[in-house]
């Protein structure tokens, strides 16, 4: 995520205007969540001393900017006091300063780079000695790497942590690219063995025989090639937590071997006689439906309530719209931006991201953002830069000529390499009612230019870039749906 990963919560006392939701994302992709409380007079009824930070947007009247910042100063204890002033009043900003505020922003800088110095000094005061629970509560805040925003993804956050502290095996249940492992991660650094390793596996990734060698370890000599010891993820985890992804997609003779351990707490490596004692807290992830597999026997019953103890749910990106851009936001700060500064989302590019169905999740939002800084030839991205996989991406595939970027007419934009002949626009272009319609369109329309241009149909697919395979798969598609004739 970004550099500083955290997502803190911040107090914003702000009776002019509400900060938008482009400015929202600007402050999560430097590790701030804004609970806004337009009047300062209701501020004592959402505990200042709760948050990790207060920001306060300096009154007209100095006065009463003198009594607000004292009050705040005095109610947050040891939190930092933002003071946002009018840009240029140096007068406001000397009085704040006098009146304790902890640092002073011009009251329309939302740039990451502002607040990730305010972000780092929270870090510092959280971590003041006030009493131990706070200072472990600061110590696990600082670990978590992940962007909460949106108010399911803050319930979820919530629940997790509670789960952190107990010792339970966890299961999180979620569409793929949904970011599961991000959830593991916040599960291991908000619980007491955040101090130890996490060990992460993909249980699909790899032959049966090689899951069950780097799972369990084996002994020198076990087999042909074994040449000396060997340690198990779970020995490699001791301490710490074991992350097991895809858990669904494991051989059931390794369930059986995995269920033991579980229920053990020890493991025995191939080709030894030895058990070793494990201190290991295992979360397991899946995409697929557990229950379903259990009666079609694909996966033991008696595993999944073992490891099923407790049970979170990520729901996919596109139902968490809070989340959308502070988490596009905050992958662009990964990146550095052309001509220095921070990134900013446009307000057009930020609607397109809204409406888009992101059915990747977290994953496809990575791809869009990662493309966004090939193209983007400046810190602003715009709808030119947004490229979504369904608008064929394989047209990029490297080839004569330079990609040229053009808007749809809902203003999504695509990138593709000049065709020497369009086609007739399909008949249903000028009333696509939908943002997937006007992007599955658009990718007919250039096909069927190419197919138009083209002698044949591995021409064509060279032209466009992608194999026949892919182009005979997209026709066929298309075909069911009525999109073209035979």
């Amino acid at each position: 995520m970004a550099p500083v990963g955290l997502i803190r919560h911040v107090l914003w006392i702000d009776s002019s205007e509400s900060p938008d939701d482009v400015q929202l994302a600007m402050l999560a992709a430097a590790g701030w969540h804004a609970t806004e409380v337009p009047d300062p007079q209701d501020v004592a009824h959402h505990a200042p001393a709760s948050y990790d930070a207060i920001a306060f947007r300096a009154a007209t009247d100095r006065q009463v900017t003198a009594t607000v910042l004292g009050e705040l100063v005095r109610m947050g204890g040891a939190r930092p006091v933002v003071a946002r002033v009018v840009p240029g009043d140096l007068t406001s900003a000397a009085l704040a300063g006098r009146c304790g505020a902890t640092q002073v922003v011009a009251s329309d800088d939302f740039s990451a780079a502002s607040w990730r110095d305010l972000s780092a000094l929270a870090g510092v005061r959280a971590a003041a000695p006030q009493a131990a629970g706070d200072a472990a509560n600061a110590q696990q805040g600082r670990k978590l790497k992940a962007v909460f925003v949106d108010p399911a993804s803050r319930h979820l956050l919530a629940l997790a942590r509670r789960v952190a502290g107990a010792e339970v095996t966890t299961l999180v249940v979620g569409p793929t690219g949904a970011g599961k492992e991000v959830l593991a991660r916040v599960l291991h650094d908000a619980s007491p063995r955040a101090h130890g390793p996490f060990v992460a596996f993909n249980c699909a990734a790899l032959p049966e025989h090689l899951i069950e060698d780097l799972l369990f370890g084996h002994e020198k000599g076990a087999f042909t090639g074994a040449h000396r010891d060997h340690r198990g993820l779970f020995e490699q985890a001791q301490g710490g937590t074991l992350f097991l992804d895809e858990i669904g997609d494991m051989p059931m003779h390794l369930q059986a071997r995995l269920l033991r351990v579980l229920q053990e707490r020890q493991v025995t490596r191939l080709g030894g006689t030895a058990a070793i004692t494990l201190d290991v807290r295992v979360i397991a992830a899946t995409a697929a439906d557990l229950r379903l597999a259990i009666t079609e026997r694909r996966f033991r019953e008696d595993l999944f309530y073992r490891i099923a103890t407790f049970q979170l749910r990520l729901t996919p990106l596109a139902s968490r719209p809070g989340d959308i851009l502070p988490l596009a936001q905050a992958m662009l700060e990964r990146h550095p931006a052309p001509g220095g500064g921070s990134w900013v989302i446009s307000q057009d590019a930020a609607d397109l991201l809204l409406l888009h169905p992101w059915p990747g999740n977290v994953r496809e939002l990575d791809n869009v953002v990662r493309r966004c800084v090939v193209l983007a030839d400046g810190p602003v991205v715009t709808p030119a830069h947004l490229l979504f996989d369904e608008m064929g991406i394989d047209a990029f595939v490297a080839g004569t000529g330079t990609p040229s970027i053009s808007a749809t007419t809902t203003g999504l934009a695509t990138a593709t390499r000049p065709i020497p002949a369009a086609a007739p626009p399909a008949a249903d272009d000028a009333t696509a009612a939908t943002l997937p319609a006007a992007v599955r369109d658009n990718e007919v329309r250039i096909v069927r230019a190419a197919l138009a241009s083209s002698s044949t149909k591995d021409e064509a697919a060279r032209q466009l870039g992608i194999s026949p395979r892919t182009l005979r798969h997209k026709l066929a598609q298309w075909r069911q749906q009525g999109l073209l004739t035979a």
